[in-house]
């Protein structure tokens, strides 16, 4: 099925249904996935409402969604040296790409921010606007090219099941920031977004789900502790543990042979399961391995971890030339932290190491007013966001 509207929009949807992924699911079956997918065509800033159909139960049992956005962009600009003296620029595209929709639990967004163009060397401004040795001119550089931007897994299926529709509401918003002097710069950017929402399902009665009782939490900042009972216990020979930190791919932890003994043909287990870097989310099921060499497979069942916010501060000092930074520890990785204006333009980029009273130099005089810092884990991608006043 295809529509179309031509303005700065052209739209095509399609149906790719039967695609097969990783194993997921009992016995022989395989886990399912069914894509409706669209493309737009913009200019790099713009509201976009996508809807498409939900998903049919009469299929098999929904195990998860997939929301993801592939962008491919061009980028024309120019800079012009707007001071007495040569200076060498560096020049980065910035863009946010936020996803909101009543079936979220919470609005999906992604910053990305390219490599650097240049270092380009502008001699001083020479008063003549749009040419000359201060002034630089690029045409449709290729920053993005096919490239996933939005790759999110959901478990909350509810939301996306039965009759009706599905609407995403998705904003592009797009920046830019130059280091290395003051310039009068000229954006244009196109854009192809690519969007799909995938609904990964196991064929009815495929899942051990009636069999096998599935728990799991966390058991501390580094472990969760994951617990099972089962119904079959007499057709029990093993269980693998398997975890995954995507919900689609999935390593085997460990392998418990079954206990042999039980009572009214039930059997309970636990594991705890350990890990050594920081992570936000992990998720979790269990294949049980029966005598007649059938497996059978539950759910999969997510795990989070919350950031502390009581450990987490960034405070100006007086003088406003640092930021006072307590970031939280736990890995022993650093932190990259952007400092952005009220209107989302990236004012700098710096990173710190995690810790507490560690300063982050104010390369730029700020004005007084409200400023959002967000860091980000280098190793564990952990966000955190915070509000930073300027007095």
């Amino acid at each position: 099925m295809k529509t179309s509207r031509c303005l700065l929009i052209c739209i095509i949807m399609c149906i790719v249904p039967g695609a097969i992924i990783k194993a997921q699911c009992t016995g022989a079956s395989t886990s399912t996935i069914i894509t409706y997918d669209s493309t737009v065509t913009g200019v790099g800033s713009a509201p976009y409402v996508f809807t498409f159909p939900k998903f049919n139960p009469a299929l098999g049992t929904l195990t998860s969604i997939r929301v993801q956005s592939v962008v491919t962009l061009l980028y024309t600009f120019s800079l012009e040296n707007s001071e007495a003296g040569t200076r060498e620029v560096d020049h980065y595209l910035n863009r946010l790409d936020r996803i909101s929709s009543t079936a979220l639990t919470s609005t999906i967004n992604n910053s990305f921010t390219s490599d650097p163009f240049g270092p380009y060397s502008l001699d001083a401004n020479d008063g003549v606007t749009g040419s000359g040795t201060d002034y630089v001119h690029v045409a449709s550089a290729p920053v993005l090219f096919n490239d996933t931007l939005v790759n999110r897994n959901l478990f909350n299926t509810a939301s996306f099941m039965g009759p009706g529709t599905v609407t995403f509401n998705y904003i592009t918003i797009p920046g830019s920031t130059t280091y290395g002097a003051s310039v009068n710069h000229s954006p244009s950017v196109t854009d192809i977004i690519k969007f799909n929402i995938s609904y990964i399902y196991c064929n009815a009665l495929s899942l051990a789900s009636n069999l096998i009782n599935l728990d799991a939490a966390p058991a501390g900042p580094l472990s969760a502790m994951v617990k099972w009972t089962t119904s079959n216990e007499l057709e029990a020979v093993s269980y693998e543990v398997m975890v995954s930190r995507d919900g689609i791919n999935f390593t085997t932890a460990v392998i418990i042979p079954a206990k042999g003994t039980f009572a009214n043909n039930l059997g309970s287990y636990q594991y705890k399961y350990e890990f050594n870097d920081a992570v936000k989310t992990l998720y979790f099921r269990i294949k049980q391995l029966t005598k007649n060499n059938k497996p059978e497979l539950t759910a999969i069942k997510p795990v989070s971890w919350q950031q502390r916010q009581t450990e987490v501060h960034f405070i100006a000092d007086r003088s406003g030339n640092a930021i006072n930074t307590n970031l939280p520890t736990a890995g022993g990785a650093s932190w990259i932290i952007d400092l952005f204006g009220v209107n989302g333009q990236l004012l700098q980029r710096e990173q710190v190491r995690a810790g507490v009273s560690v300063n982050m130099p104010i390369k730029k005089q700020l004005q007084s007013g409200v400023y959002v810092i967000r860091a980000v884990n280098s190793m564990s991608k952990e966000v955190i966001t915070q509000k930073l006043f300027i007095q």
